[in-house]
């Protein structure tokens, strides 16, 4: 999200409620592209403090904590496996980092039934 992308959304979002003439209030996190706009007449920004993620989104803290789980399992079942067929330590690429989260994350995809 960049500063133009959010200020023209919101611009969006106010004109939308204008010709509605509700006015709405919208909550949104700390993040630095989320600029405190001053000429909207229909919408309201109120910010939440910062560092409150955890508190105002817990599930996002457990799924986090999961995937990173897996993905140290998986990484060290790899370490032990390199170690144990070539006696050495393992160098990670990004590449091979970026298959292993995905495949972390695979377990927390719905699957078909």
């Amino acid at each position: 999200m960049s500063v133009e992308l959010f200020e023209e959304w919101i611009k969006e979002i106010d004109l939308k409620f204008s010709f509605q003439k509700k006015k709405i209030a919208l909550i949104v996190d700390n993040c630095s592209a989320y600029p405190n706009l001053q000429k909207l007449d229909w919408v309201e920004l109120i910010f939440l403090p910062p560092n409150t993620t955890s508190i105002t989104q817990p599930m996002d803290q457990g799924v986090i904590r999961s995937l990173k789980a897996k993905y140290r399992s998986l990484a060290v079942k790899k370490e032990i496996a390199a170690l144990e067929k070539e006696n050495k330590m393992l160098k990670f690429s990004i590449l091979t980092a970026m298959f292993m989260r995905t495949k972390a994350w695979i377990p927390f995809q719905i699957k078909p039934s």
